[in-house]
């Protein structure tokens, strides 16, 4: 099993917080990706800058080629797909994943998957929906790129928010796009979704660690 670990958007929402190596509960949230999913099989870290911390022991570093305009923010997950070698995980640098999350993402599921919250965290608090990554195999790679597709017409047309996670895997399960996805009154699930709520967290911004490192119990950290 392959993971692939999107890490080329770090100053997105941050305004040069650097939020792929801030300390949650102790540990920095790449390099703890990294070891929690090195022993399923390779991991890649895929970033394109010079900054020699994202050479994590355990990873490889892979560089995609800058073309950040043709499917909006779900190019990051375009850059991936080449990178997809029988079961691969497509996983986000910013995500404290709990040992739970990680033995639910690296189960063998018979098609592809998308892992995410649908509403309110039971127990950071946090009252957003998240996405924390994809689970494909190579035989969903056609569905993924036709998907990517629909969202670059999407994009050249009059939509003129920015796309992501959101609406790659709204785009993949046929479901109309809306406002606020991360609205959790809005979030719509599909067949291909798979539930984590736990201490699994996302972090955009300082208030995020901080917040989170409060109510982050010693058992987790």
């Amino acid at each position: 099993m392959k993971t692939v670990i999107v890490a080329d958007g770090s100053t997105y929402h941050t305004h040069n917080w650097d939020r792929h190596f801030v300390m949650v509960a102790g540990q920095p949230l790449l390099p703890r990706i990294v070891e929690q999913f090195k022993e399923y099989g390779e991991v890649i870290v895929v970033n394109g800058t010079d900054d020699p911390r994202y050479d994590i022991p355990g990873s490889s570093r892979y560089v995609p080629e800058r073309n950040p305009k043709k499917h909006g923010g779900a190019d990051l997950y375009a850059k991936c797909l080449p990178l997809v070698d029988g079961t691969t995980n497509i996983l986000l640098g910013d995500v404290r994943y709990t040992t739970h999350a990680v033995s639910t993402i690296t189960g063998w599921w018979s098609e592809w998957k998308h892992f995410a919250r649908s509403g309110t965290s039971k127990y950071t608090g946090k009252d957003y929906a998240e996405p924390w990554g994809f689970q494909l195999s190579d035989n969903d790679l056609p569905e993924f790129y036709k998907a990517l597709e629909i969202i670059e017409r999407i994009c050249k047309g009059n939509f003129k928010g920015r796309t992501g996670p959101w609406e790659y895997y709204y785009t993949l399960e046929g479901i109309p796009w809306n406002v606020g996805l991360h609205d959790v009154r809005n979030v719509v699930t599909g067949p291909h979704w798979v539930e984590i709520n736990d201490w699994t967290e996302d972090f955009d911004v300082p208030e995020d660690v901080e917040s989170c490192n409060k109510v982050i119990p010693m058992g987790q950290r």
